[in-house]
């Protein structure tokens, strides 16, 4: 593939991420995000066993998430004293549990107005694709916690929706004669890995958690992916992408490269990775 793919080039590098569409998305996902939010789900239970494991006692934790209720009730269970929620997503923040130790802001993940060393524990969860200069968070992030506190940033890979990603740009190059880049790019692991690094963090340990989910139709795919607000990975470049031949297409050569029993294969790699200061 790689000889007979000319591309309708876009520059990676110089991408920026839509914020307020990522907002509407992910508000307009609530009503039925219990149906299509079993990743998240999933992925609380391995990240409440590895932080139970740390030993340590956090208390007071700042979390930045983009889902609704899982990270929080494993993080409820910390029994910490103060736990700050911040979302730039309103109807969610709306919709979580009251508990008396949490304090929600509204405000966009990167408005971090807190003092130096007010943390013990911060979690990133699953909102680095919010981020248009992830490497000053980072550094803001650092300034935020206490000494020898603990930071944990979980987010979708760069080989999460891999097997889409390949068949759009095969179905372009069948109907178009080049590849559109239809798809924003993965976050890569080693990129953040190798910020932390320069920005101070110490103890740098990531991990790659893969799932695979199986459909009958490319459709369901998509509601799933539409169902937890995460359609903003589909913004780059539109054309074509509604026609029925287009859909057919794309389906066709799905299913001719990543089938098993007559299921299409959908790959989700979440990494996790933990550091201190």
């Amino acid at each position: 593939m790689k000889n007979i793919l000319k591309f309708f080039s876009l520059d990676m590098a110089n991408i920026t991420f839509n914020t307020k569409k990522l907002i509407q998305y992910k508000n307009s996902s609530y009503e039925n995000w219990n149906k299509h939010n079993f990743i998240f789900k999933k992925f609380a239970e391995h990240f409440f066993i590895k932080v139970t494991e740390i030993k340590n006692k956090f208390e007071n934790i700042l979390l930045l998430t983009s889902d609704l209720n899982e990270i929080l009730d494993k993080i409820i269970q910390f029994q910490s004293k103060k736990i700050v929620l911040q979302s730039q997503f309103n109807i969610f923040l709306e919709k979580v549990q009251n508990h008396k130790t949490i304090t929600k802001v509204y405000s966009h993940f990167e408005n971090l107005e807190y003092k130096e060393e007010s943390f013990d524990l911060i979690v990133h969860n699953f909102t680095l694709n919010s981020l248009n200069n992830i490497n000053d968070h980072l550094k803001k992030i650092f300034t935020l916690l206490n000494k020898d506190g603990l930071f944990i940033c979980n987010f979708f890979g760069s080989e999460t929706l891999n097997e889409l990603r390949n068949s759009l740009l095969i179905t372009d190059n069948k109907l178009f004669n080049g590849a559109y880049v239809r798809m924003s790019p993965g976050v890569k692991m080693v990129n953040i890995v190798d910020l932390m690094g320069k920005v101070g963090f110490k103890e740098i340990v990531s991990e790659v958690i893969n799932y695979q989910v199986f459909y009958k139709k490319l459709n369901d795919l998509l509601i799933d992916i539409k169902g937890v607000g995460e359609n903003t990975v589909f913004d780059m470049v539109s054309k074509g992408l509604k026609t029925k031949n287009y859909f057919k297409t794309l389906e066709e050569t799905y299913f001719e490269n990543y089938c098993v029993d007559k299921k299409i294969i959908s790959t989700c790699d979440v990494v996790s990775i933990t550091c201190w200061k």
